[in-house]
């Protein structure tokens, strides 16, 4: 059975029918210089400060906002996340551990045709509070909470034989009911910067930073990521309105400098 076989087993996408985010992407979202100020969520150390430097004001707790997560695990290198809701009017869903030694895990930015609806597998240095954030078009904000006891964390946990390793982009997809249920494996070894080698020196960070899904010529998710997700991550997600014959396309770029680009075409 492989990597991304098990993971289907393991974690499944939301099953919860979740609204599709009104809000459409700007044209040339991809290539906009304002991202390179979204690399400053990155660098913040706490729920709050994730909150202060995207202007949005503190999330009230909601039970219309899913956090499926773990009670406990054994390896905090590869935790599976699932983050969703049916609320209208969805900007952003985020993923923030602050018991990691930086918070922000991901930010999912929705365009017209994708739901509000993802799962990642994740990092966590210790235990700790989980969030889903929500950040709804009129500014505030909805959020979600789960405690996740860590028994090996995420830095500590001994070398994959292969840190340096990046290669495919590979993609699954099945139609259902009007939409495609897409399950993405990226190779890439996700190294925070953190971790030490055998002879004590630091390991580079190298970690995407940016994930683009399009639906045939349209940008449906635009993704910010940081150094705690997970080494060769399981994205998956759902885009409403898909037909037999459409082409999704993924694309990355990292920290790098590394690019990569996969398509497929739904059957």
């Amino acid at each position: 059975m492989n990597d991304l076989d098990r993971h289907h087993n393991r974690r499944t996408v939301l099953q919860r029918g979740s609204a599709i985010a009104g809000w459409v992407l700007a044209s040339g979202l991809w290539h906009r210089p304002a991202l390179a100020h979204a690399r400053d969520h990155f660098a913040a150390t706490s729920l709050a400060t994730v909150l202060q430097t995207l202007g949005t004001q503190t999330p009230m707790e909601s039970p219309d906002i899913v956090l499926d997560a773990p009670a406990s695990v054994e390896d905090g290198s590869d935790v599976p996340l699932a983050c969703g809701t049916t609320l209208p009017a969805v900007r952003s869903l985020l993923l923030v551990a602050p018991a990691n030694p930086t918070a922000l895990v991901a930010i999912f930015h929705l365009g017209e045709g994708i739901a509000a609806d993802f799962s990642l597998s994740t990092k966590l240095d210790q235990s700790g509070p989980v969030h889903a954030v929500a950040l709804m078009a009129d500014g505030s904000a909805r959020c979600a909470r789960r405690h996740i006891e860590v028994a090996l964390g995420a830095c500590s946990g001994p070398l994959p034989a292969d840190t340096s390793a990046v290669s495919a982009i590979r993609i699954r997809a099945r139609l259902m009911a009007g939409r495609a249920l897409v399950s993405v494996l990226i190779s890439h070894p996700m190294e925070s910067g953190r971790r030490l080698d055998p002879q004590g020196q630091p390991i580079p960070s190298h970690y995407i930073e940016a994930v683009q899904v399009r639906h045939n010529e349209r940008t449906i998710l635009h993704a910010d990521w940081g150094p705690w997700v997970a080494r060769h991550p399981i994205l998956r997600f759902q885009v409403a309105g898909a037909r037999s014959g459409d082409m999704i396309e993924l694309s990355w770029h990292d920290n790098q400098g590394d690019r990569r680009t996969e398509h497929m075409r739904l059957a």
